[in-house]
């Protein structure tokens, strides 16, 4: 503890020697699959993409709307007729601006590595795009290919993992 105190994060090669024995420990060499050990990182990708595209994939792709509600289906559990319309109306810069500036500033960057302090202070350089992809959305009810993606890391729950549901 006191070493890593006084060289900490540095370029040193305590730093580095300790980075390679986390990796070595957290490095996943092989898998089983269909029992059968695999160590092959493209067949251990594969079935990792398998796997959490089986677990997480999609419910269903009904959209909820407030379109058809009528007058009468309405009482003091529900929006009114002027909330739904409001909700149901093509999104507006003032709206998506008022959106970024209400969000924390430092949390962690996307996959696009912008975090959202970029956005803030640089919304009047590409708010032409993102409203463009806001009215994307708004006009066919989906994201565009890589705006909802997230990045997965395995980590290891025991020294010597099996499987992906062991």
């Amino acid at each position: 503890m006191l070493q890593w105190h006084l060289e900490g994060d540095e370029n040193t090669s305590f730093f580095h020697n300790y980075v390679k024995r986390r990796n070595a420990k957290c490095n996943i060499r092989g898998i089983s699959i269909g029992g059968e050990w695999v160590k092959d990182p493209i067949k251990i990708k594969e079935e990792v993409h398998r796997y959490f595209s089986t677990t997480f994939k999609q419910v269903s792709s009904t959209n909820k709307c407030f379109i058809n509600i009528q007058p009468s289906e309405l009482d003091n559990r529900f929006l009114s007729l002027d909330d739904c319309a409001m909700l149901e109306d093509r999104f507006t810069e003032k709206e998506v601006y008022d959106a970024i500036l209400n969000y924390g500033g430092s949390k962690a960057p996307g996959p696009d590595g912008f975090n959202i302090k970029f956005y803030k202070k640089f919304f009047w350089l590409i708010k032409e795009d993102l409203l463009k992809a806001m009215e994307r959305f708004w006009s066919n009810s989906e994201f565009s290919r890589g705006c909802n993606s997230s990045f997965t890391t395995l980590i290891p729950k025991n020294s010597n993992p099996l499987g992906l549901n062991v």
